[in-house]
């Protein structure tokens, strides 16, 4: 069955990074039409409900959203009426039985690192007076500098000296979940200018409400969206034509241009004439790695007590060698109704190759392992367990079209977290990539952020 309409775009996939490209578009008066393969839109960053408890699938903390902030401009820009809540701390970590809660203020971390390691009151100046340097030059102007080049860990190295506060610097790797030796400095300096330069907030309810948000002021600028709908085939267009996206049901859609916010390899799948993509394209998009996936449990209880004490990062000790890949995070939210709390769980599963037929394996193992977990963290608590579910790589896989559930696309590691390529490549066939996969680090802002930078090309060169 043909679609007689022919859209300015087409994006191929519900993500965050396609939604704000979308609506940034269709604002610009573009027509616009988005294609998501499952039933609701926003990728992983979506909610859903267990027994009375509703829970948050994937993104737990926003940052960006101080006023002024990177996803603060981009919502402002969009009209999108999104409330988050600011949270307490920016952060906690925990190093066995050391607790170090981490202020929203800057000044005031600054002060709390200086406080507990006097002599290197000098370096952490430093330290952080580079590190959004870093920041602030790429997301300005796209400039990277030497140290930006670096590994976290030989940037950390070369300014540090006291290895227990090098840990609590390194706690935020595991957001990433690369280890500081092979992290790119590019990728945490983004990702803590976002938490600590710019705001750590919650949602409030649930990120549906932030995704449906965005499809509200999408839809309301003109924009389409199909849901249940993936894209089978893609013919590209030769001169004179259009492009045309074959859906799984039969449906044809045409457009000029083609945004992509799917895994690219999931995309090439897609493509009748896979050699016109050029042999740059093809072999760098077979040399790039990719960021492993996550372990998650989702844990309800009913308390009327405070639950947030037991929220952060929790590593075993000081050493991050021993520790790191037994890390795991905890993130605590009180539901509408106040004594259901949703508690979350969250650990990066080094094995990213995960084979279908291990699944039930790996998900028994973690389901044993994250109520161990659990009763470990509330030994002195009488918290009864409510309702319990849990996710894997496939869950990821499923609702992201990740690869093996890759969490962020591909890996923010020193080797490519800087030299990513895929749109310089196929910007003249009318493609381009927005989302994890086309950015430098993970969560809600850099997708964001690419999905602004792309819609902005586009409308640019539409002017021209």
């Amino acid at each position: 069955m043909m679609n007689k309409k022919k859209y300015d775009v087409i994006i191929i996939g519900g993500g965050v990074g396609g939604l704000i490209c979308g609506t940034y578009l269709a604002k610009n008066g573009k027509t616009v039409l988005i294609l998501e393969k499952n039933t609701k839109p926003g990728g992983y960053c979506q909610s859903f409900e267990r027994d009375e408890f509703v829970f948050d699938a994937g993104p737990h903390i926003i940052g960006g959203c101080n006023k002024g902030g990177l996803l603060y401009r981009i919502l402002e820009e969009l009209e999108i009426d999104s409330r988050f809540k600011k949270s307490r701390f920016a952060d906690r970590y925990r190093f066995g039985n050391d607790l170090i809660e981490v202020p929203q203020d800057i000044k005031e971390y600054k002060q709390l690192l200086i406080k507990r390691f006097k002599d290197e009151k000098d370096n952490i100046n430093r330290y952080f007076k580079i590190l959004f340097s870093i920041s602030y030059r790429f997301l300005n102007d796209r400039r990277v500098n030497k140290e930006a080049k670096l590994s976290y860990k030989n940037f950390l190295d070369a300014i540090i000296r006291n290895p227990d506060l090098k840990c609590i610097l390194n706690a935020h790797c595991g957001y990433i979940g690369l280890r500081p030796d092979n992290l790119s400095c590019l990728a945490m300096a983004i990702m803590e200018w976002s938490y600590l330069k710019e705001g750590t907030y919650n949602f409030v309810d649930s990120s549906d409400n932030f995704i449906n948000a965005i499809l509200s002021r999408f839809s309301k600028y003109g924009g389409e969206i199909i849901l249940n709908e993936e894209a089978e085939k893609i013919v590209l267009a030769e001169s004179n034509t259009f492009h045309s996206v074959i859906s799984r049901n039969g449906l044809v859609y045409w457009c000029d241009k083609l945004v992509i916010n799917i895994d690219p390899m999931k995309f090439c799948n897609c493509i009748a004439q896979i050699n016109e993509l050029g042999y740059r394209f093809l072999y760098y998009l077979n040399k790039y790695t990719f960021t492993p996936s996550f372990l998650l449990a989702y844990i309800g209880i009913n308390t009327t007590e405070e639950v947030e004490f037991i929220s952060g990062w929790h590593y075993n000790s000081y050493s991050l060698k021993d520790s790191f890949y037994k890390a795991y995070y905890i993130h605590t939210k009180t539901n509408r109704q106040k004594e259901k709390k949703s508690i979350h769980i969250i650990k990066f599963y080094s094995d990213k190759h995960i084979k279908a037929e291990s699944t039930i394996e790996v998900r028994n193992k973690w389901r044993n392992e994250a109520i161990i977990i659990f009763k470990n963290d509330l030994a002195q608590r009488n918290w009864k367990i409510k309702t319990m579910t849990f996710a894997d790589p496939n869950t990821l896989e499923k609702l992201t079209n990740n690869r093996h559930g890759s969490a962020y696309g591909y890996s923010m590691n020193v080797k490519q977290a800087h030299t990513n390529i895929f749109n310089r490549l196929l910007n003249d066939r009318g493609i381009y990539f927005v989302g994890h996969w086309s950015t430098f680090g993970g969560g809600i802002v850099p997708v964001a952020f690419s999905g602004k930078t792309i819609a902005n090309t586009l409308i640019q060169n539409s002017n021209t």
